[in-house]
């Protein structure tokens, strides 16, 4: 009887966190606003810290103000990069692409015309013009309909980011004014004799997300300003090289393909916008080589820090953790692999440590 209620209860878990998982993917969206407003707070929290220490006829600022404080500063942070980088980057991209069309123009234009003029010599009858059949399909695509689709889908695109903001400008005041609330909530969920080890979990977690966040946005720091140089002094304007940094510093978040990823973009700018009467071999060669110099330094120098000390993980781990997550989650699932696992590897340690698999895989924490 005894083993009979064993089994029912654990069956009975099993079936709890399988629910509470369908659930979390069916709020997904929100749950996707909790997660950024946490990261926002924890960037924060450095300023918050400052502020507490802030003495007005010697009475500390109310914890209200500092929260407000603390979102203004973060958001002006935020939004002054997005000032001074948008234009730049949506400016060369318009750019890259006419540039692009017409290289491609180019390079299409007399062979098309060359096999149309053939088909009319020697076809009798023939009287084929790709122009006007291109412009024929063309047509269909660019129909009332679409430009009627088109701006609704930005109208919706534009409804759902303001909500976002709101949302998610809305959880951060009170993650950042309430520090614990977050906390709260998860031990409300706990049983009364597993309170202990959850608190351990959620200061273990804490730590080693703090470490893993500070450690890839110092990389990033590193990977765009040097980038950025080695590009401009290669021959790359400015601001292409600004754009080409930039997507290779945001990419370089995603350990070992975003690398690969972020490089791949950025041979194709510099082939697309290299400058008139400058080698593309040449540049392309050199950006190769800055790409390649700057992954050596990375994988010997900075991914070393930052995984040991936070993911604590064998690469092998984490590459296949990577791939399982894209896999699920594209892009995003990929920018949420390692955080999301190291809590996973966590919550294993302490709870599932009598599992020789788990043993084995939490060896390093």
């Amino acid at each position: 009887m005894q083993v009979e209620s064993v089994s029912y209860r654990k069956i009975a878990i099993v079936l709890a966190v399988l629910a509470s998982l369908a659930i979390l993917w069916y709020f997904s969206t929100i749950v996707i606003y909790i997660v950024v407003s946490l990261f926002l707070s924890l960037l924060g929290r450095p300023i918050q810290h400052t502020l507490k220490k802030v003495r007005i006829r010697n009475k500390a600022l109310n914890s209200s103000l500092i929260a407000t404080i603390t979102l203004v500063l973060l958001f002006l942070v935020i939004g002054g990069f997005i000032y001074l980088t948008a234009p730049v980057l949506i400016g060369q991209l318009a750019n890259i692409s006419s540039s692009a069309g017409v290289r491609a123009g180019d390079i299409l234009q007399f062979p098309l015309k060359d096999f149309q003029d053939a088909i009319n010599e020697n076809i009798p009858g023939a009287k084929i013009s790709f122009k006007d059949i291109i412009r024929e399909e063309l047509e269909p695509i660019f129909s009332i309909d679409l430009l009627k689709n088109t701006v609704s889908y930005i109208a919706k695109t534009t409804v759902d980011i303001l909500v976002g903001i709101f949302c998610i400008s809305f959880i951060t005041f009170f993650f950042l004014q309430d520090e614990r609330m977050f906390s709260r909530w998860i031990m409300s969920l706990i049983p009364d004799e597993y309170e202990a080890n959850m608190e351990h979990v959620m200061d273990s977690i804490y730590i080693l997300q703090i470490r893993y966040m500070v450690g890839i946005t110092i990389e990033s720091i590193i990977k765009f300003l040097l980038l950025w140089l080695s590009f401009w002094l290669f021959g790359l304007y400015w601001d292409t090289a600004l754009v080409a940094s930039v997507l290779c510093a945001l990419l370089n978040v995603i350990p070992y393909v975003g690398p690969i990823i972020g490089g791949a973009i950025a041979m194709l700018l510099g082939l697309v916008a290299a400058p008139e009467g400058l080698s593309i071999y040449q540049l392309e060669v050199s950006m190769l080589i800055a790409l390649l110099v700057f992954q050596i330094i990375d994988n010997i120098l900075l991914q070393p820090y930052i995984y040991a000390s936070s993911v604590k993980a064998h690469p092998l781990e984490i590459f296949i953790v990577i791939l399982m997550a894209g896999y699920i989650g594209g892009i995003v699932g990929m920018l949420v692999a390692i955080p999301t696992y190291t809590i996973v590897r966590v919550l294993a340690k302490e709870f599932l440590s009598r599992f020789k698999v788990v043993r084995e895989l939490t060896t390093k924490l």
